[in-house]
């Protein structure tokens, strides 16, 4: 959480992990964390 706290609320937060992601929504309200598959997908329609 530290890390992310200092992160730009722009960054990419990528988190494969169902609790991490979980974790990171519930006490970061500036990131959303992604699953790869979720980062990957999103390129592709680009």
């Amino acid at each position: 959480m530290p890390a992310l706290r200092k992160a730009d609320p722009d960054a990419l937060v990528l988190a494969d992990g169902f609790s991490c992601r979980t974790q990171i929504r519930e006490l970061s309200a500036d990131h959303r964390p992604m699953h790869i598959a979720q980062v990957i997908a999103a390129a592709l329609k680009d």
